[in-house]
């Protein structure tokens, strides 16, 4: 899936390497497809505060859990990202209490 590039998540973007966890580590036992919407938690705060993100893959439409892909991160909640996301932090993707991924911001871009 390409995204559209016009609605104003897209406003803040991070390109990010994530490693998905395999089945045995408890990720996906199947294929996950781009356009993936899970929460993000960034590794460094204290609290459990999780922010809605849709993940699309660079050069793929799907991977497996045990894969390092990079991707494009397009948060929901983009305003409260400006100044907080930045080049070397570290995160995890979760889809409730299962952490399905973990990850590094390398770029951010803004228009």
């Amino acid at each position: 899936m390409v995204p559209d590039f016009n609605k104003p998540a897209f406003s803040f973007v991070t390109l990010c390497s994530i490693r998905f966890n395999s089945a045995s580590e408890g990720g996906h036992s199947g294929p996950i497809q781009s356009d993936y919407r899970c929460q993000f938690r960034y590794l460094d705060e204290d609290a459990q505060q999780l922010h809605e993100v849709r993940v699309y893959f660079v050069g793929q439409q799907s991977t497996n859990g045990g894969d390092e892909i990079p991707v494009l991160l397009a948060f929901l909640d983009w305003e409260k990202q400006r100044g907080r996301c930045q080049p070397g932090t570290k995160f995890e993707l979760r889809e409730s209490s299962r952490v399905t991924a973990k990850g590094l911001v390398h770029s951010v871009a803004m228009r």
